[in-house]
């Protein structure tokens, strides 16, 4: 039964056996059309395919289940993930409005929400509309009990952003946090806050 089906495919999913996972759901879509949990299917289905590589068609999978389902639970993390699939093309317009959608859902997840703001501000400084990223940046950092891997990654982006506005003094303190801890910007983090303190250097020499 769909059940059974189901469950077999997210259990390959969580396994890794990515693509037994993602012919487990196409099977299920094409056996069960319109079944009540359709929009649970796609979204897995877009999931599984995007871990094999096929980005365009996990994206249109999401989209799918973003146009046909708009009261689903899963509408969030659909657009979330159209959002990161949309990133990784390149195509950051569309990746912003899709995270702007899931920062106004009043029923997102806190923390599916808390990275959509960060992804939505990285979008912004991706596409070059650098301003627009620095007042969601200190939302964000603004949010109490705000976790120490989104606390770093808003400050890294929050850096870039000060350090491309030529602001350098405001970023060093930010890029040295981020430099200290061990985290995926760690290494970036060391190399700008040598840029940023190289910049502030030639500012003080043209005082002179």
């Amino acid at each position: 039964n769909i059940a059974r089906d189901f469950n077999g495919g997210v259990y390959l999913y969580k396994h890794g056996d990515y693509e037994l996972a993602a012919k487990t759901f196409e099977t299920i879509l094409v056996k069960y059309p319109g079944h009540s949990r359709t929009d649970e299917i796609l979204f897995w289905y877009g999931e599984s395919i995007g871990q094999l590589g096929r980005v365009e068609a996990a994206l249109s999978t999401y989209r799918k289940l973003i146009a046909e389902h708009p009261e689903s639970k899963w509408l969030s993390r659909a657009r979330f993930a159209a959002g990161r699939a949309s990133m990784h093309l390149e195509q950051y317009a569309d990746a912003a409005s899709l995270f702007a959608a899931v920062v106004a859902e009043p029923s997102a997840d806190k923390d599916l929400a808390i990275d959509g703001r960060i992804l939505l501000a990285e979008c912004h400084l991706k596409s070059g509309n650098d301003t627009q990223a620095e007042p969601i940046l200190r939302e964000v950092l603004a949010i109490r009990k705000l976790p120490a891997d989104k606390r770093l990654e808003a400050e890294f982006l929050l850096a870039t952003f000060m350090l491309r506005a030529g602001r350098p003094q405001e970023a060093m303190p930010l890029f040295a946090r981020v430099a200290e801890r061990n985290g995926p910007h760690q290494a970036e983090a060391f190399v700008a806050l040598g840029d940023a303190a190289y910049s502030v250097g030639k500012f003080l020499r043209s005082l002179e």
